[in-house]
């Protein structure tokens, strides 16, 4: 069943509006059309066309460069199994680095949109085109500190030269000075910047083609709900009504002394015919009155008031509601007591208004 694109609800009939939110979705089948929509080869092709196939460049010349880097002088000293394991998953790391980046093109496309609503410095990081700038800089950062390890630590030398140098590689007693040391781990280094610096920047230039890809998007398709606050509000609001079952806003229930005698919801008449109950509000909530016994309980739970709501720093939607609940008791002697409570609901919803939690408190006037 097809997802909407601008809340990720489901739509059985392609070209009618979204039932969840309204949203035409008409551009969005038009756009599943394209040739970069089509998946596998065919849409890798079409989805690289704009940057010169360049991410499907960079996999034949990791391979090549690999190739010509086993038995050289630059990975001289390196076991023979740990340069072919290197060249392997390099080799096979950057296609995979590619068609994930594909698959998740309509993903970056929505944290990139997320960034605009999003809160904290980790917003800032979740960026697409942060992290593309990021990644090669983070890898050269991570073969830095391998270095300064690898010349600082004992240990991580013997490491080194019991499962990746040839035996006999390293002498003993460990060379002094910084210029001979970091000429005893410069085949590991080597190694290291190779297969680092192919599969960041095959994922950077696939990043790019994401960003520009998702540009695209927003020209022709309708932006998520999660731009629009007024619509999001409102699913929200909807969603939590169906959940807690008051979606016509009142409800009235009776408590008798052993336990819970009856519970109705206005505006459900259809039920309160089958039980051959009145169907209109008043009548039946006077039948219950003729009906209670000395020492139950009415609660009247009032229409919901929604009176504050905030962004959370994921980008989703915290809102709050409360009702007026009014009890009323009645005496051996015939008196009636009234106590008023405020009942107040919090709902947390993520960015695409799904409801992840409910929490309910209550507030009793003095």
């Amino acid at each position: 069943m097809p997802e909407c694109i601008v809340c990720r609800g489901e739509y059985h009939q392609p070209g009618l509006p979204c039932p969840r939110c309204g949203a035409d979705t008409e551009p969005w089948e038009e756009w599943r059309l394209k040739p970069e929509e089509r998946g596998g080869l065919p849409g890798i092709l079409a989805f690289t066309e704009p940057h010169l196939y360049l991410p499907l460049l960079l996999i034949p010349l990791t391979g090549a460069f690999g190739l010509l880097s086993l038995g050289s002088a630059a990975w001289r000293g390196l076991q023979a199994d740990i340069q072919i394991l290197i060249v392997a998953l390099a080799t096979m790391g950057c296609p995979l680095v590619l068609q994930g980046t594909y698959e998740a093109r309509h993903r970056i496309r929505e944290q990139n949109l997320l960034a605009r609503v999003q809160l904290g410095w980790r917003a800032w990081l979740r960026r697409p085109i942060v992290r593309a700038i990021l990644t090669p800089a983070l890898t050269l950062l991570l073969i830095f500190l391998i270095l300064v390890g690898s010349v600082s630590s004992p240990l991580l030398r013997k490491f080194l030269c019991l499962f990746v140098f040839e035996e006999g590689y390293c002498k003993e007693p460990p060379p002094s000075g910084l210029r001979a040391q970091l000429e005893e781990t410069r085949p590991f280094l080597m190694a290291l910047m190779y297969f680092g610096f192919m599969l960041s920047f095959t994922y950077s230039s696939s990043l790019l083609i994401a960003i520009r890809y998702a540009r695209r998007m927003d020209e022709h398709l309708p932006l998520p709900i999660f731009l629009d606050d007024e619509r999001l509000a409102f699913i929200v609001r909807r969603a939590a009504l169906r959940q807690l079952d008051r979606f016509q806003g009142m409800a009235v229930r009776v408590v008798g002394v052993t336990g819970v005698a009856g519970e109705l919801d206005w505006g459900q008449t259809s039920s309160a015919s089958s039980t051959g109950e009145p169907s209109h509000p008043l009548a039946r909530n006077q039948a219950l009155q003729q009906r209670a016994r000395w020492g139950e309980r009415y609660q009247y739970l009032g229409r919901w008031n929604w009176e504050e709501a905030e962004r959370t720093p994921d980008g989703g939607l915290r809102m709050r509601a409360y009702a007026d609940l009014e009890e009323v008791e009645e005496t051996l002697n015939g008196m009636q007591r009234k106590r008023y409570t405020t009942v107040i609901y919090t709902i947390m919803a993520d960015p695409w208004g799904r409801i992840r939690r409910i929490y309910r408190s209550e507030k009793r006037a003095r």
